[in-house]
């Protein structure tokens, strides 16, 4: 596989081989679950959405609109630390990414979420595999909403 920016040689200052393999295999992966892994990921991409703006204060989501990728979610939760919440979810399980896939490495926030008016502190990633279960997205929203309030607990944030 070669990443190359389209009307672009190929780079040869790619460092991050293994992260572009990576969002390739997972590509073919979406294309021959599709297209009914398309609908049911966007059902569950838009239940995720619904319940942590329901049941969560503070929230801001991007992504699981019409016109978005059907498995991606980015979240910003006001008053927490991206990387507790991270961790955390990677304790019971889950694995998200923390930070903005637009974030540069320079620890500057996303460039991106400023342009649009986004929270820029925050940031979960969450991409849906195909073929998810249903029981899989209640326990994961639930683990969120436990988890964001646990470390708002322990940064004394709880309240604001």
């Amino acid at each position: 596989m070669v990443v190359a920016r389209t009307g672009q040689a190929p780079r040869s200052d790619f460092d991050n081989v293994p992260a572009a393999v990576t969002a390739g295999l997972a590509g073919q992966r979406w294309v021959a679950a599709a297209p009914r892994a398309k609908e049911v990921a966007g059902s569950q991409i838009a239940t995720i959405r619904r319940r942590l703006q329901d049941e969560l204060s503070g929230v801001q989501i991007h992504g699981g609109e019409p016109d978005d990728l059907p498995h991606i979610l980015s979240v910003s939760v006001l008053y927490v630390d991206a990387e507790a919440v991270q961790t955390a979810l990677d304790a019971r399980g889950y694995a998200v990414g923390s930070g903005s896939a637009c974030a540069s490495r320079s620890g500057q926030p996303s460039h991106v979420l400023a342009a649009i008016g986004g929270l820029t502190s925050g940031n979960l990633r969450i991409g849906l595999p195909p073929d998810l279960g249903e029981e899989a997205v209640a326990g994961f929203v639930k683990a969120v909403v436990e988890v964001v309030t646990e470390v708002r607990e322990q940064m004394g944030t709880q309240n604001l």
